[in-house]
């Protein structure tokens, strides 16, 4: 977000408290200005920004959808092996390249489809 006023707002789900920090005075973000009454403007000034900008409602209805689009698939794909994303290949890494102590007539048949005899 940008810095409006005094400090930068954060647009939070409705069971959170509003959150409001001078970065420059308080860099770790540990005194929330949202709850005094003395930034209450900017604080409102960015609701209307943030209202005019984006439809929460509409917002939260697509990230439930897919929410639950994501959750059924999920469970059909713990049917079955599951491959994780970094899969590795099951072949020694040492074997995969040409080193100078293999015999290269041995590697070219290991790599010839159909291997040869």
């Amino acid at each position: 977000m940008t810095p409006i006023g005094v400090g930068t707002p954060r647009r939070t789900t409705p069971p959170d408290p509003p959150q409001l920090y001078d970065l420059d005075a308080d860099p770790h973000e540990l005194e929330n200005l949202a709850l005094l009454s003395d930034h209450a403007d900017v604080w409102a000034d960015f609701e209307r920004r943030f209202a005019a900008r984006w439809d929460l409602a509409a917002f939260d209805q697509a990230v439930g959808a897919s929410q639950r689009r994501r959750h059924i698939l999920d469970e059909e794909l713990r049917q079955g092996t599951c491959t994780p994303w970094d899969f590795q290949p099951h072949e020694p890494a040492s074997r995969r390249y040409m080193r100078n102590d293999m015999d290269l007539n041995v590697l070219e048949s290991e790599r010839r489809y159909p291997r040869g005899e």
